[in-house]
């Protein structure tokens, strides 16, 4: 496994004082990595700020890929029923489907990424979850 030195992406974008372009040139960053796990059949499914590095080089790292579905079966080989029932997600984050427990498609991941640039320029979540059960 390899250490990755850095900041979680609102930290580093707060520290460093990122412009908005600067901001967008980030996520854009992002969407090209999620875009590659897209490609390769995987669903990330807890895209979230603190899961996302920047390094001290400004190198964006996508991290916790612990709870990813994998959609090529030869990936994983045979997974046992409770990992793929499993579902771990960061409410604030979670796309609808998830927080509902149907099928999960990459569109998951893609809201999680609406969700995470509006906190990116806004500095505020789009939606508040303190005492909801």
């Amino acid at each position: 496994m390899e250490y990755i030195e850095g900041l979680p992406l609102l930290q580093y974008c707060d520290e460093h004082q990122l412009s908005t372009n600067e901001r967008l040139d980030l996520f854009k960053t992002i969407c090209s990595a999620v875009q590659h796990a897209h490609q390769n059949l995987v669903i990330h499914r807890d895209l979230k700020p603190n899961n996302i590095l920047v390094t001290h080089q400004g190198e964006v790292k996508l991290l916790d890929f612990g709870v990813a579905k994998f959609l090529n079966p030869e990936l994983v080989g045979e997974l046992n029923q409770t990992q793929t029932q499993f579902r771990v997600m960061t409410p604030e984050y979670a796309s609808p489907e998830q927080i509902k427990g149907t099928h999960i498609t990459t569109a998951s991941d893609i809201y999680s990424l609406g969700v995470i640039l509006y906190e990116l320029l806004t500095g505020e979540r789009p939606f508040k979850f303190e005492g909801k059960t």
